[in-house]
């Protein structure tokens, strides 16, 4: 009789940068709603993300609530970091732990569904995650994380300051460029300025509100949008030093910029840019982009290439005596 299992609990442990944490968070909650289940969060500061919860969220959330490393520990029997990777059961504790790092939760979603029936008691399921995860047959998955975005219980300071400058504001449209991207799908400057005018003619709108993961790319954006007489703007006080907290209240206060916009240029694949885009007043107007398939190949051949020639001097061998 293990399909009367009851999942009891949800716990998420969100890993990476802050917008794959909301990702982790928001599949979550939508699996945890799914199964009736409330829903615990361990924010754990990374290098990556040192920001803590207290610096970001004033609560859980509705059904949610912040549980610390300690109760995690006590919780798994261990520190989440010593468990195997993948899809693990744990019958005398009652759980099932997914950590899906290099191939992704998704994968192991429907292995789980199978899991967690064969408990014939209540069972607890543990994601430790960076990226988006349903259940099998989800439906309207991205209108669910919309929904979940726009309800996140943000901080006072990050929530004044997001109504701050917005209330400036008229309508406008987002940009988020990746100056350090070396993807080798990642847009072309021109591809970018070619669809951020498409967007701005198919709006009405032409102020543009840029962000960039340095203060270089932003301003070469802003100069570059005004030559073409659109009307940028920025947030002035971000800090893009990613490993102070601060930071990472200022990429979540852009973020949310972004993701109030009428409409968004950005690249496909990056996270930052796509959760945002999804929350944007008109979404269907927005554009992804990537680089062309020759381009792709071609910066995929010079990467190998490179790879190559650097290789000696990266062992040490060149130079030895």
């Amino acid at each position: 009789m293990g399909s009367m299992a009851t999942v009891v609990k949800v716990v998420v442990v969100p890993r990476n940068g802050y917008v794959n944490r909301l990702q982790a968070w928001a599949s979550a909650a939508i699996v945890a709603q799914t199964w009736g289940a409330p829903l615990e969060v361990c924010w754990e500061t990374e290098a990556v993300a040192p920001a803590d919860s207290h610096a970001l969220f004033r609560s859980a959330g509705q059904a949610a609530t912040f549980i610390s490393s300690e109760e995690l520990t006590q919780l798994l029997g261990s520190p989440h970091e010593q468990l195997p990777r993948y899809l693990t059961q744990v019958p005398s504790r009652g759980l099932v732990i997914l950590a899906g790092h290099d191939r992704g939760e998704q994968r192991f979603m429907a292995d789980l569904e199978s899991r967690k029936a064969e408990f014939t008691h209540d069972v607890t399921v543990v994601f430790v995650a960076g990226g988006r995860f349903h259940v099998p047959g989800e439906t309207d998955f991205t209108s669910k994380r919309r929904d979940f975005y726009l309800s996140v219980d943000w901080s006072d300071a990050v929530r004044e300051r997001i109504d701050t400058f917005s209330a400036k504001l008229a309508p406008y449209v987002g940009i988020h460029v990746r100056g350090t991207d070396k993807a080798a799908s990642a847009p072309t400057r021109r591809a970018l300025e070619e669809s951020i005018r498409a967007v701005a003619d198919r709006t009405g709108i032409h102020s543009v509100f840029v962000a960039a993961d340095t203060a270089d790319t932003r301003t070469s954006w802003v100069n570059r949008l005004k030559r073409y007489g659109e009307a940028p703007c920025f947030l002035e006080s971000t800090s893009h030093d990613r490993g102070t907290s601060n930071a990472g209240a200022d990429a979540l206060v852009e973020w949310n910029l972004l993701a109030r916009a009428t409409a968004m240029v950005y690249a496909e694949d990056s996270s930052f840019g796509h959760e945002a885009a999804i929350c944007n007043v008109i979404p269907e107007f927005g554009i992804g982009l990537t680089a062309p398939s020759w381009l792709r190949s071609t910066r995929e051949v010079t990467r190998v290439l490179r790879s190559g020639l650097t290789y000696p001097i990266r062992r040490g061998w060149v130079g030895r005596q």
